[in-house]
């Protein structure tokens, strides 16, 4: 039982990061979520993700995994899953 335990806590710890990429005057920006009994861990991962959009964004993307009860991919993944997040889009370079 104690393995199973540090096996989930684990699992938290690695699914709750949240990062931005930039090249080119475009950004990628995606967070991740542990799912265990309907508890998200650490929180919402479209919330952490939409406070890592740069400032002045085009956003041109939104996408994330099914995370309402209502229906069975998502009451599944509530339940015990790893939910994801991620917008993209455009933002202006800044001049040098």
């Amino acid at each position: 039982m104690k393995i199973q335990f540090l096996a989930l806590v684990s699992l938290s710890l690695l699914a709750g990061c949240a990062e931005v990429h930039r090249r080119d005057g475009r950004f990628t920006a995606s967070a991740y979520s542990a799912n265990i009994l309907f508890v998200q861990i650490p929180k919402d991962p479209m919330a952490t993700v939409s406070a890592k959009v740069p400032a002045g964004a085009n956003v041109t993307n939104v996408s994330d995994t099914p995370n309402d009860w209502r229906t069975l991919p998502g009451f599944i993944n509530r339940l015990f899953g790893v939910g994801w997040a991620q917008i993209g889009g455009t933002v202006k370079e800044e001049s040098k």
